[in-house]
C-alpha cells in the first residue's frame, strides 16, 4: 500500500499515526488507486460481499465489481478528477473520511435518474464517507453527498 500522504490535498493537514493504521489503511487505498487509475488495487481491498451504500442516490454497489462501476462512472463523467482528504477519523474496524471531489465535468454522468451529458463545468463536492473494514478488506461503505450541489456546481439548479 502506498503512503497516505499521497493522498491529501495542498494544505491537508498530516494525517495522525491513528489516521493511517487499521481501517484507516485500509479504507485510504481505495482513494489512493481513483487519484492514481489504479482502481484494481482499490478493487483488491474490497471484500466479495462488501456492500457501497450511496446514500444521496439510494445505490448499492456490490463487491469489488461494484467499487469498480462506482468509481469508473465518477472517471469517466470527469476525467480529471481526484480526491483531497481533508479529515479522518478511525478506530480498528471503522472509518470516516471526509474529502473533496475535484475535476471537471467533460463526460456522461450516469445517475439513477438517467445520464447527464457534460456540461464542461469544474465541481468541488464535498464527500464523508464511512468504511467498515474487518480481515484488512472493505465489509461495507455508505457515501454521504448532497446531489444538490452537484447539480448546482454542473449549472442545472438554480
Amino acid at each position: 500500500m502506498t503512503t497516505p500522504r499521497s493522498r491529501q490535498g495542498p494544505g491537508t493537514p498530516p494525517l495522525t499515526p491513528a489516521a493511517t493504521s487499521g481501517a484507516a489503511r485500509v479504507a485510504l487505498e481505495l482513494y489512493a488507486a481513483f487519484n492514481d487509475r489504479t482502481l484494481d488495487r482499490g478493487a483488491a481491498v474490497v471484500a466479495p460481499g462488501q456492500e457501497m451504500h450511496v446514500v444521496a442516490t439510494g445505490e448499492i454497489h456490490r463487491g469489488p465489481q461494484g467499487y469498480l462501476d462506482y468509481a469508473g462512472n465518477w472517471i469517466a463523467a470527469f476525467p480529471d478528477a481526484r480526491v483531497e482528504i481533508r479529515a479522518v477519523v478511525a478506530d480498528a474496524e471503522r472509518c470516516c473520511v471526509e474529502f473533496l471531489g475535484i475535476g471537471t465535468h467533460d463526460g456522461d454522468f450516469r445517475t439513477p435518474g438517467g445520464t447527464i451529458p457534460a456540461t464542461g463545468r469544474s465541481v468541488e463536492i464535498p464527500f464523508c464517507d464511512v468504511w467498515e473494514v474487518r480481515d484488512g478488506l472493505v465489509q461495507r461503505g455508505r457515501a454521504y453527498f448532497d446531489v444538490g450541489t452537484i447539480m448546482r456546481q454542473l449549472g442545472l439548479l438554480a
